[in-house]
């Protein structure tokens, strides 16, 4: 869950100040660490199911990003975030207790 705290600064700072200049330099960070997480879910050594959607939904936000579209951005983490299972890896960036 280490990195998690990566998504909460950049979803602080994407809800404050949008998609600027410093948000389209963090992004390509955020995107990395989501398709690590992503991968962390993965029954098997090869990405299944959840990991495809995990990626999908990781690829939904670097393209919102980089239309430079807020509300597509911070829609397409929480489907990133609701397709996270249930469990160890759960997260809710709203909770500090569910990642720090």
């Amino acid at each position: 869950l280490a990195l998690v705290p990566i998504f909460k600064q950049g979803m602080d700072y994407l809800e404050k100040k949008g998609v600027d200049e410093r948000m389209t330099a963090f992004a390509p960070k955020m995107y990395r660490k989501m398709t690590l997480y992503a991968g962390l879910f993965s029954v098997t050594e090869a990405p299944d199911a959840t990991v495809k959607r995990l990626l999908s939904d990781a690829e939904g936000f670097k393209v919102a990003i980089d239309k430079g579209s807020k509300e597509d951005a911070i829609s397409a983490f929480e489907t990133f975030r609701t397709h996270v299972p249930k469990g160890v890896g759960y997260f809710d960036l709203k909770v500090p207790s569910t990642y720090e």
